[in-house]
Order: structure tokens, then sequence, then C-alpha cells
């Protein structure tokens, strides 16, 4: 190949990011890595595989970082902390995802995902097992391991799909917007914590 791999995912990478996925065009992608377009075609054979390409390098990137994350011995503050940081980075870094992610389960179901996800096996085990943990010694509230995780996720992921929404409201561009995601991470964390304090109500 005359581009490696690695270049012609990086210029497709950075096409996705300042077109978007619809928008964003094989010819303009192939202008990117230097190559023509039919080349590119030969490799990938389409936009959306090359997309999947992208996607794959993208969650090979956050995935062991995630696990290590999962599988260490820091405190669940701190583990709430440090994945909000990792997912909203990895968003700010790739704001595409969450709307092609959306759209391809949608269209395809979880076959998807299983198909993204097959070279990786995350066990959650472990930080379910600290969860009610926490919770037997009153540290935080009674709440549902998966529901902890599904808020958190939801207040990392929806202001992304919902970006063209929140920018039309806010008068943001999409600089401004990112940049005020990158102050967001603090509030999540601080509004998680508070919601899963041990509730204590008064005696009498």
């Amino acid at each position: 190949m005359m581009q490696s791999r690695e270049q012609i995912i990086e210029s497709a990478k950075q096409v996705f990011i300042s077109k978007g996925y619809g928008e964003a065009r094989m010819q303009e992608i192939a202008d990117k890595a230097g190559i023509n377009k039919g080349l590119l075609h030969y490799y990938f054979k389409s936009k959306e595989n090359l997309f999947h390409a992208v996607l794959k390098e993208v969650i090979k990137k956050i995935i062991p970082k995630l696990d290590l994350l999962i599988k260490s011995d820091e405190t669940l503050t701190e583990k709430i902390e440090k994945f909000v940081t990792l997912y909203i980075d990895l968003l700010i870094e790739n704001p595409y995802l969450p709307g092609f992610v959306l759209s391809e389960m949608n269209l395809r179901g979880e076959g998807f995902m299983k198909e993204i996800m097959q070279d990786y096996d995350i066990n959650p085990i472990k930080l379910m097992v600290q969860v009610q943990m926490e919770i037997q010694a009153g540290k935080i509230g009674n709440i549902n391991p998966i529901n902890l995780l599904i808020n958190i996720i939801s207040m990392c992921v929806f202001p992304f799909i919902a970006r063209p929404i929140f920018k039309e409201i806010s008068g943001l561009n999409d600089d401004d917007y990112l940049q005020f995601m990158k102050t967001r991470k603090k509030e999540i964390v601080s509004f998680t914590l508070s919601a899963i304090k041990p509730q204590i109500y008064p005696i009498g």
C-alpha cells in the first residue's frame, strides 16, 4: 500500500471529525491520505468499512485503559472520576462516534457492537462487586451497579448526540461547545457522587 493503513485511517479520522460521517466523502479522504480514490475503494470498499476501521482503532486505544481502570484497586470515587475523564476525552477527540454508533445499532442491532467488540473482553465483575461492597458498608446509597453505569454513560454521551440542539440553544460554535464539554466532566462527577450518597433521614 502506497500509504500505511495507519496513515489512511488517521486521514479518514480527521475528515470524519471535521465533516461528520454523513458529509465525509471518500474523495476528500483519499486526497488527505495522498492516494487516489480508486485505491482507497480497493482497500476499504466503502465509506462504512473505512469508518469501521477508524472505529476499531479508536476502541483499541481506549478499551485497555478502561479495562485497567475497572480492575484496579482504586476507590469507587477515583474510578468514577477517571472513567468520566476518559470517556469525555474520547468523545471530544471523536465527536462523530455516538451518532454513527447509534445509527448502526438501530439498523443492525446488537450484531454491530458484537462485531466491533469481538477482539476485546471487558469483565465488569470487579466493579460490580466493589459497588455492592460500598453499599453494604454504607458508603453509598442502594443503587443497582448497572443503573450507575448507564447513568454515567448517558450524561457523557447525550450532549454529543444532541449537539446540534444544544449548540442552537446555547449559541456556541463547535470549538466552544467542545470546550464546554471539557468543563462538564467535573459537573458529571459531582452530580454522580451526590446522587449515590447514602440517604440520611432525621429521626422522629
